[in-house]
C-alpha cells in the first residue's frame, strides 16, 4: 500500500508539472509584453473582428488563456491576442539571429573603411544589436561591430533577403494562414517567380508595402522576405494600423482606364508612383514620365503600370493626368515637303531659342517645310508659320535639298551668338564623363532589395546620351570606351582640354547616409586652375541649371550647388578649361530615386533629358 501511494503521488506530481508549467507565461492576471505587433480582436479566433493593433513591446494584463489565444486587458479594453507572441515581463526578449548569404567582414565602425574585427565566412550566425541605416550592429563571439546590411537574413525558418536596411514606421500585422512562398523582391512576388523559400503560418509584421506586395517579418525593425497576398487564403483578415479600426489594402475604386495591355501613348509629362494606391491619390511622387510610347504592364483599378519595354515592370501612373490634347494631323500642302516630328517639339517665332514659343507639337505631328536658316527650319502648321530645330524632325532628303542653308540673322543663331557661317555650321563638341572605374567601384546600394550600382548606371546613361546627341548633330567624346576601363581624373580632364571641347559633363549618382535625401544636383565649378574664358563660372552654372532642370523632370526634384561649398572644387571642374558640371542624377541610397535610376527604361529617359539639357544650354 505504501508503494502504491508513492506511485500515485509521483504520477500526480508529473501531471501537475506537464499541465501547469506550460501555462506559466500566460497565468491568469499576469503582466506580459508583446514580442511582435499583434491584432487585438473581440474573440479568440482569426475570423473575429479586429478592434485595433498592439505594437511590439507593449505591456498588458493576461486575464485567461484558451488554447492558442489569451484574453488580455490593454488600455482599459478587453480583447484577445495570439498567446504565443506574449512573454512574461521578467522574461528576457529572445535575441534576433542573422545569417550571411556571402562572406563578410565585422568592422569596428559603420563604414567600409573601418578596421576589421573578424572575417565572417558564408553561413556565419551573429546576434543583432541594432539597425543603423544601411548597417547592422551585431555581436559575434564576444565582439561587437558592424556589418553591411545587404546579404544578411533574419530567419528562424526561412531565408529573408534584406530589402531595406533603414527602419520605417510600423504598418501593422498580417495573418498568414498556410505555408506561403517568399521572394527576394516585390517584382518576383508580383510575378510569383523565383521563390527563395517559404514562411510558415502565423502572424507577421508588415515592414513595407510596395505595389500591393508585402515585405513581412517576425521582428518589427528588421526586414524580411516578400510575399504575394494572392497566395494567402482569400479570407485572410485585413491589414491593420496601430490605434485604428480595421484598414484594408484595397484596389482603387475608380476605374479611369480600361487599357490592360499593349501600347500606351503619353501625351504630356505625367507623375510616376511606386504603387497604384499612390497613383490614384497623388501620394509619394517618385518622378515623371515624358511624352511618348509606353507599354502597359498591369492595370490595377484603372491605374497603369507602364514602361518603355514591353513585358517589363515600370512605374505607376494615373491616366487622368494624361490630358494633353492630341493635335490632329494637318494634310500637308505638298507631299514632297511633308516632315514628321520625332519628339515633342517647340515651334518658335524666329530661328533661335530666344524667340517666343508659338505652340508645342507632340511626337508624330506632320508639318510642311517651307524654308531653312542654319539649323532651324521654317515650317507651316495649320496656316501658321514658325521655326523649329532641325534635329527634332524626320525630313526627306529631297526636301532638304530644296532648302539650302541660309545665313541666320545676326544675334539669332542657335547659341544666341550670331556667328553661324553662311554655308556651314560648326559642330559643337561635348565631353561626357561617366564617373568611376568598373562595377562596384563607385557607390552601391541595396535599398530596393536589388543591387544598385552607380558606375553601371553612369556608363549606361552616358552611352545612351552620346547616341542621342550624335543624332542631333553634336560631336561627342567619352572619357572611357568600356564600363570596366580604368581612367584617372587627370587623364579624363587632360583629354577634354586637348580636344578643345565646348562643355564637360561628368555623370554620377549620389549617395548619403540619410535615406530621405533625394533629387538631382548639378555641381558647377567654383574654381578653375586655367579657364579658357572669363565667364567660365556663369556658363558652368547655366550648364548645371539646364541639365538639373531637365533630368529633374524624371527624378522629380533638382537644384544646383557651387562645388566649392563642400570644400575644394571637384577635380573634373577644377582641372578643365571649359564650362563644366558634375551632374548627380539622383540618390541611389533613396528608395524612390534608386527605383528610377536602376530601371533600363528610365535610364533612356534620363539620357534623353541629359541631351535636352545640353540642347537648352546651347539655345536649341
Amino acid at each position: 500500500m505504501k508503494n502504491l501511494r508513492k506511485i500515485l503521488s509521483s504520477l500526480l506530481l508529473l501531471l501537475f508539472f506537464f499541465n501547469f508549467f506550460p501555462q506559466l507565461a500566460y497565468a491568469d492576471s499576469q503582466e506580459a509584453v508583446t514580442t511582435v505587433a499583434l491584432n487585438f480582436r473581440d474573440q479568440g479566433t482569426v475570423y473575429s473582428n479586429v478592434l485595433s493593433a498592439i505594437p511590439a513591446g507593449e505591456s498588458l494584463t493576461v486575464l485567461k488563456t484558451e488554447g492558442n489565444w489569451a484574453q488580455v486587458q490593454y488600455e482599459d479594453q478587453t480583447g484577445w491576442v495570439a498567446a504565443r507572441y506574449l512573454a512574461p515581463t521578467e522574461e528576457v526578449a529572445k535575441t534576433v539571429t542573422l545569417t550571411n548569404l556571402k562572406a563578410d567582414t565585422l568592422r569596428k565602425e559603420a563604414s567600409s573603411k573601418a578596421a576589421a574585427l573578424a572575417k565572417l565566412p558564408k553561413g556565419t550566425k551573429v546576434n543583432l544589436v541594432s539597425v543603423e541605416k544601411e548597417w547592422y550592429k551585431v555581436e559575434f563571439k564576444g565582439k561587437t561591430g558592424y556589418v553591411f546590411a545587404a546579404g544578411w537574413i533574419d530567419a528562424p525558418s526561412a531565408a529573408r533577403p534584406v530589402a531595406k536596411a533603414a527602419p520605417i514606421p510600423l504598418e501593422g500585422t498580417i495573418e498568414v494562414y498556410n505555408t506561403t512562398n517568399v521572394y527576394m523582391n516585390a517584382y518576383d512576388a508580383m510575378a510569383k517567380k523565383g521563390s527563395v523559400g517559404t514562411y510558415p503560418a502565423g502572424e507577421y509584421h508588415i515592414y513595407r508595402n510596395f505595389s500591393g506586395m508585402l515585405n513581412v517579418t517576425r521582428h518589427p525593425d528588421v526586414p524580411g522576405a516578400w510575399i504575394n497576398p494572392e497566395e494567402i487564403r482569400d479570407d485572410a483578415p485585413s491589414l491593420v494600423k496601430p490605434g485604428t479600426t480595421t484598414a484594408t489594402v484595397t484596389k482603387p475604386s475608380v476605374t479611369t482606364s480600361e487599357v490592360t495591355s499593349g501600347e500606351y501613348q503619353l501625351l504630356t509629362y505625367v507623375n510616376t508612383y511606386v504603387s497604384a494606391y499612390d497613383a490614384q491619390n497623388d501620394l509619394n511622387r517618385v518622378g515623371k514620365y515624358a511624352p511618348g510610347k509606353y507599354y502597359v504592364y498591369k492595370n490595377y483599378g484603372g491605374m497603369l503600370n507602364i514602361s518603355k519595354t514591353a513585358g517589363e515592370i515600370g512605374a505607376w501612373i494615373n491616366p487622368a493626368q494624361n490630358v494633353a490634347p492630341v493635335e490632329p494631323v494637318t494634310p500637308p500642302a505638298s507631299e514632297a515637303d511633308q516632315i514628321v516630328a520625332n519628339a515633342t517639339v517647340n515651334v518658335r517665332k524666329g530661328p533661335s531659342a530666344s524667340f517666343k514659343v508659338l505652340r508645342t507639337l507632340p511626337t508624330g505631328s506632320s508639318a510642311v517645310m517651307v524654308g531653312r536658316e542654319s539649323n532651324w527650319i521654317k515650317i507651316e502648321y495649320k496656316d501658321q508659320i514658325g521655326y523649329s530645330y532641325i534635329n527634332y524632325w524626320n525630313i526627306p532628303k529631297a526636301t532638304l535639298a530644296k532648302y539650302p542653308v541660309k545665313t541666320t540673322t545676326p544675334g539669332t543663331s542657335p547659341d544666341g551668338s550670331g556667328t553661324d557661317s553662311p554655308t556651314t555650321t560648326k559642330k559643337l563638341k561635348v565631353f561626357l564623363d561617366p564617373g568611376h572605374n568598373g562595377v562596384a567601384q563607385g557607390a552601391v546600394s541595396t535599398v530596393t532589395g536589388e543591387l544598385v550600382d552607380e558606375t553601371t548606371i553612369n556608363y549606361r546613361v552616358a552611352i545612351l546620351a552620346k547616341e542621342i546627341l550624335e543624332d542631333r548633330g553634336y560631336m561627342v567624346y567619352m572619357s572611357k570606351s568600356s564600363l570596366n576601363q580604368t581612367v584617372s581624373l587627370t587623364e579624363r580632364t587632360n583629354r577634354a582640354n586637348e580636344l578643345g571641347v565646348d562643355i564637360y559633363v561628368s555623370i554620377h549618382c549620389n549617395a548619403y547616409t540619410d535615406p530621405a535625401s533625394r533629387g538631382t544636383i548639378g555641381f558647377y565649378a567654383g574654381e578653375k586652375l586655367n579657364p579658357a574664358t572669363s565667364d567660365w563660372q556663369a556658363k558652368s552654372a547655366l550648364l548645371s541649371q539646364k541639365l538639373a532642370d531637365s533630368v529633374g523632370n524624371v527624378i522629380g526634384r533638382s537644384k544646383i550647388v557651387k562645388d566649392t561649398s563642400y570644400g575644394k572644387s571637384f577635380a573634373v571642374n577644377r582641372l578643365t578649361t571649359m564650362p563644366s558640371t558634375l551632374l548627380e542624377l539622383g540618390f541611389i541610397t533613396n528608395y524612390q530615386d534608386a527605383m528610377i535610376l536602376n530601371s533600363s527604361a528610365n535610364q533612356k529617359d534620363l539620357a534623353r533629358e541629359v541631351a535636352n539639357g545640353i540642347d537648352n544650354y546651347f539655345g536649341r
